[in-house]
């Protein structure tokens, strides 16, 4: 039986993409999860990271802006109500700390949210040349199969960083 694929679909811009991603970095790569957080990544069944043995990780990021735009939002939805905004950072903020990842801010910087397209443009164009490379190995003329684990551990530490 082949591994099932489950896509990541995320949004550079938004803290609780963040925080998937760190799950999903520790989940490829048990030797850096801190201590603190080993506990966190068996967590309640509705946060279970999949074995990856039997999983494999596409990667997906798209952009939320023309989302909301084409929804009409004229502001982030998190953002339009204020207390929602500030728990946001709140609760982002303890649960990097609680990840092992201290340092996000507590509360809204002036550069927030930051233009996610460039990282988003480079994070595809990171997975489509492993897949062009593999596809073109392969004799096809375009993009191969998903990607190996070691492979796809390289493109969460570039989405983590």
């Amino acid at each position: 039986m082949s591994p099932a694929t489950v896509s990541f679909w995320f949004e550079y811009a938004s803290p609780y993409s963040m925080l998937t991603a760190l799950r999903l970095l520790y989940a490829l790569s048990p030797q850096r999860v801190p201590l603190t957080a080993a506990g966190l990544l068996r967590g309640s069944p509705s946060c279970e990271v999949p074995e990856l043995s039997k999983t494999k990780i596409v990667y997906r990021p798209f952009s939320l802006g023309p989302v909301f735009k084409a929804a009409g939002q004229v502001s982030l939805p998190n953002m339009s109500v204020p207390i929602k905004g500030k728990y946001l950072f709140h609760d982002v903020a303890r649960s990097t700390d609680m990840l092992g990842q201290p340092g996000f801010p507590q509360q809204r910087q002036e550069n927030w949210p930051p233009n996610s397209a460039m990282a988003g443009r480079l994070t595809w164009m990171l997975a489509q040349g492993f897949e062009y490379v593999k596809g073109l190995s392969a004799g096809n003329q375009g993009p191969g199969g998903v990607l190996d684990l070691a492979e796809t551990k390289v493109v969460a530490e570039f989405v983590w960083r």
